[in-house]
């Protein structure tokens, strides 16, 4: 009898672990927080924006070898995340803007993933890449209030200067996820001599902003900015780059899809 005692005690204390395993009633500090993985892509202070022109029909190549090359499969402590974007409108069979926006915490490990990456996808490009160093700025996020059915506000935050960010209900901390794709994302480089206010007042403006990355450019005294949307204005499909034939700067600005959002594994 005590042997059937036991067993039944032991599949009790059993059913009690799964029970709390599935519905979250463990020790908090066993429990995953994305947090974690917000604050890393968000404290990420330089950043390699670069625009590929694709070959026709090299659309899935190019983006092979861009993630076989890049930080995905590198154990690299300075890379916090990368996003690649496919230019809109997808026409088939005509030339193709790809841009991507990697996030580093050193100079270093951005010099090493660029350089080892150039020969790659170099034989499914028009022409040479055009890259621009960034150094953080500061962001903006959309809150919309749909979690407090307040008004749409735009925060602006500085990385490491205040965690207020996370200490709120904001959608716009989805701005932050790595994994997800389809998102509507832009890259603007804007003239030089263009204002730091100029370039929160023409970003913050737009409805359905979710949020935004702003950096300066060390090409020249101007601002780059990355933003991404939960609702796509209008106008967006409209923007396209200037690129010089030569070298240069591109100005103007590119919308895309998010094809690729990954951090390191």
């Amino acid at each position: 009898m005590w042997r059937a005692v036991l067993s039944a005690r032991l599949g009790f204390v059993l059913f009690m672990i799964a029970g709390m395993t599935l519905f979250g009633l463990r020790d908090p500090g066993y429990t995953y927080d994305p947090t974690l993985m917000l604050r890393n892509i968000y404290g990420a202070p330089h950043a390699v924006l670069t625009i590929y022109e694709v070959a026709p029909g090299m659309d899935a190549q190019f983006l092979d070898a861009m993630v076989k090359a890049g930080p995905y499969n590198n154990a690299l402590s300075g890379f916090a995340n990368e996003r690649i974007l496919q230019s809109l409108p997808l026409s088939e069979g005509k030339t193709r803007l790809f841009f991507s926006i990697g996030r580093y915490y050193d100079l270093g490990t951005a010099e090493f993933i660029e350089s080892q990456r150039n020969s790659t996808v170099r034989p499914f490009l028009v022409r040479d890449q055009l890259r621009l160093d960034a150094s953080l700025v500061e962001y903006l996020l959309a809150d919309w209030g749909w979690e407090k059915g307040t008004q749409h506000l735009v925060v602006r935050a500085q990385a490491f200067k205040t965690n207020e960010i996370f200490q709120k209900n904001l959608s716009a901390l989805s701005f932050f996820k790595s994994g997800y794709v389809g998102q509507v994302g832009m890259l603007e480089v804007f003239p030089e001599g263009t204002s730091l206010d100029q370039v929160r007042a023409k970003v913050g403006e737009r409805h359905g902003l979710s949020g935004a990355s702003i950096f300066s450019t060390r090409v020249a005294a101007g601002y780059a900015v990355y933003s991404e949307y939960f609702s796509t204005p209008r106008n967006l499909a409209e923007y396209t780059f200037m690129i010089p034939p030569v070298g240069g700067l591109p100005l103007g600005g590119q919308a895309g899809i998010v094809v690729q959002n990954y951090i390191p594994r």
